[in-house]
């Protein structure tokens, strides 16, 4: 049971898939229906997860409000089937979606029931962040893909106008991708894997050197990934993570050692990247309001508030950008047809597809899980701070709604928080032993 777990954690990067249906008159990523290769281990850990809670009285359905906020949400989903106009499409989303909380709660019970531990879920996530960031690097360095396209990774070419690039001197380099379909995704990835590098440096023992010094390594492997990813949300939400978790680390005496060294070390990994890739980090950093991707992100808003303005119980969920080209949205404000994507804040778009009360219930759910971990242990914030790097994400990007790997991160993240509580105890507990 516990490999099936920690399987699905090694999975999030790999999205091979086949293509059952496309709705529409031409291919929308966005009008599919898709089934992947991770969906039966999806099925399975849900499956025998939920009959290894239940045959051993461990499913507590009062366990807290989440469990409940979370069913409810996914009931929302369903009937908001009756809402769209591509029913078909809705109930495959929707079906998608009760998938993802159902393996949530497994994760969840499991963590509880100590089946599977956090540490060991950090650790996949920091060995999955270093092996992204290595095919993210050669992406990079060769300007082309590495030809793992079976493990679901995008064919690159600096000759192909829709690959995502950074803009240098006036010179175009195509931005690190590792297996997810986009840049951005991959560096939600990364943070998370750079979190789960800093939660292992401190439930590491100090006389662990050989551990310190790997830690110290992917650390560095994966901040180099991030850079590569050029992604400036990625670059604040890494920032903001390591320094509030070195804030509070350091108000504890007996991880003030360990936080100061994680800081120097850190301090070292930015000069030398600075050093390296300071023209590239400059030109990216720069942000103006006349930035396309800036005025396409504040149309995109302008679209989900005049959706749930229109319609209060949504448009069905996985219908937004077909009802936006059905009602000619994205005409009327100009946008070619490679601009028709949802809309890019996960708030908006969900209000947008379960109106106005599914996205109550969700930043519900959000709330209830976040505001559970308060005062469970220093420790406990650091997985925490994973779904604030994720939500943060939400404001400007749309993935962790609409694209497979983004659900299944957003949505194992929040099972780890769900399960979490227990685990600064048990941490403790087998250090001390």
């Amino acid at each position: 049971m516990a490999l099936f777990a920690y399987l699905i954690f090694a999975a999030i990067p790999f999205g091979y898939r086949t293509i059952l249906y496309t709705f529409g008159e031409s291919f929308n990523e966005y009008a599919t229906i898709s089934l992947y290769a991770r969906d039966a281990l999806l099925v399975l850990l849900i499956i025998f997860g939920m009959k290894r809670l239940w045959s051993a009285r461990k499913l507590k359905w009062n366990e807290g409000r989440h469990v409940w906020l979370s069913l409810i949400l996914g009931t929302c989903a369903l009937v908001s089937v009756f809402f769209a106009n591509e029913k078909a499409l809705a109930l495959y989303n929707s079906l998608r979606l009760l998938m993802l909380i159902g393996s949530a709660l497994v994760i969840a019970g499991l963590l509880r029931e100590k089946v599977i531990k956090l540490e060991k879920i950090c650790a996949v996530f920091a060995g999955g962040a270093v092996i992204q960031a290595c095919i993210g690097l050669y992406q990079f360095l060769f300007q082309k893909s590495l030809g793992v396209w079976f493990l679901g990774e995008s064919f690159l070419s600096s000759g192909i106008d829709d690959i995502a690039k950074v803009t240098v001197y006036g010179g175009k380099l195509i931005r690190a991708y590792g297996t997810f379909p986009h840049p951005n995704i991959l560096s939600a990835f990364l943070v998370i894997g750079l979190v789960s590098f800093i939660y292992l440096w401190f439930v590491t023992p100090r006389k662990s050197l050989t551990k310190e010094i790997a830690i110290s390594g992917g650390l560095f492997i994966t901040t180099l990934g991030i850079v590569l990813t050029f992604s400036r949300a990625a670059w604040v939400v890494a920032t903001a993570a390591l320094f509030f978790i070195t804030i509070i680390m350091l108000s504890e005496s007996r991880r003030r050692e360990k936080a100061i060294n994680l800081l120097a070390i850190m301090i070292t990994v930015a000069f030398v990247f600075g050093f390296f890739f300071s023209p590239l980090i400059f030109e990216r950093s720069s942000l103006s309001f006349f930035e396309s991707s800036v005025n396409q992100r504040l149309l995109y808003n302008e679209i989900g508030l005049e959706i749930i303005e229109k319609n209060i119980w949504g448009v069905g969920i996985g219908n937004q950008v077909l009802y936006s080209i059905n009602e000619r949205t994205y005409e009327n404000l100009g946008m070619p047809e490679k601009m028709w994507q949802p809309v890019h804040n996960i708030y908006l778009l969900i209000g947008a597809e379960l109106g106005i009360l599914g996205l109550i219930i969700f930043l519900r759910l959000i709330v209830d899980i976040i505001w559970r971990s308060k005062g469970k242990g220093s420790l406990l914030f650091i997985p925490t701070t994973m779904m604030l790097a994720l939500l943060f994400f939400g404001i400007a990007d749309h993935f962790l709604w609409t694209l497979e790997p983004g659900r299944l991160m957003f949505w194992l993240v929040t099972g780890i928080i769900m399960g979490a509580p227990l685990e600064e105890k048990l941490v403790l507990e087998e250090k001390a032993a």
